[in-house]
């Protein structure tokens, strides 16, 4: 696989300054974006290229990839597409890309808890969240 000094330069930002608390995490990382990077080149995709006009996001067609053909667990394909949108967005900060190739989408969950054998109903909100459409 090629080099990628972008991917390089997020890796470095993004474990170093503190952002995935434990050391045992950034193998993880890494394998997410080395799979990510091996998946467009496989596929002559470049991830830069995020205006593709095509009906689904370089994400998108990752996170199929994770989830039909490698048959990744649903959390390993949430935790990879994390590390991926992070990288978009240092990638759009840094102004590699023009946008994002990907959106956000808020998300509540409704929770029913007891206390004191009395249930209650709340509502989460879970921020936003990469909707990889």
């Amino acid at each position: 696989m090629e080099s990628c000094a972008q991917a390089n330069q997020f890796f470095r930002y993004y474990l170093l300054r503190g952002a995935i608390g434990s050391k045992d995490s950034w193998p993880s990382t890494g394998r997410a974006l080395y799979d990510f990077f091996s998946f467009l080149q496989a596929h002559e995709i470049d991830w830069r290229d995020v205006d593709r006009g095509e009906a689904k996001s370089l994400v998108a067609a990752y996170r199929d990839y994770c989830l039909v053909t490698c048959e990744l667990a649903l959390n390993t394909t949430r935790q990879r597409l994390t590390y991926i949108c992070k990288f978009y967005e240092f990638a759009l900060k840094e102004r590699w890309v023009t946008r994002l190739p990907f959106n956000y989408e808020e998300r509540t969950v409704k929770r029913v808890t007891r206390f004191l054998g009395i249930s209650m109903q709340w509502r989460q909100s879970h921020g936003k969240r990469c909707d990889a459409t």
